[in-house]
């Protein structure tokens, strides 16, 4: 693994920053975050409902995760409180939150196209 992020890195960075992220790989020195999405199709099934990271992961560099799974159960737990259809409470949750965390995550994706240069 170490060898292709070298690669990449000699191929990608322009000098003087591809001698230090070089150098860092070398070293082993180097920490990385992991940049990736996953942008829901559905986030209810049945009986079951999905909130937060489980949901829709975002990559952590928009530092919005925890606030987006703070509103998911906030969604959630409105819709199910009183509710007399568990399954039309779900879906009615799904209903609410479905276009917000898929904005969120294709607004995550693209400024993680950007930060990666891709």
């Amino acid at each position: 693994m170490y060898e292709s992020l070298e690669r990449a890195a000699e191929s990608k960075w322009d000098a003087p920053w591809r001698t230090g992220v070089v150098e860092t790989i070398r070293d082993r020195s180097v920490i990385a975050t992991p940049i990736s999405e996953y942008l829901p199709e559905r986030v209810v099934d049945g009986r079951v409902a999905l909130v937060g990271d489980a949901a829709h992961a975002q990559t952590p560099m928009t530092g919005a995760g925890f606030e987006e799974a703070v509103i998911d159960a906030a969604a959630l737990a409105r819709e199910l409180g009183g509710a007399d259809d568990l399954g039309a409470a779900l879906q009615r949750y799904e209903l609410l939150r479905i276009g917000d965390m898929r904005d969120r995550m294709a607004a995550g994706a693209s400024f993680s196209r950007g930060f990666a240069g891709v």
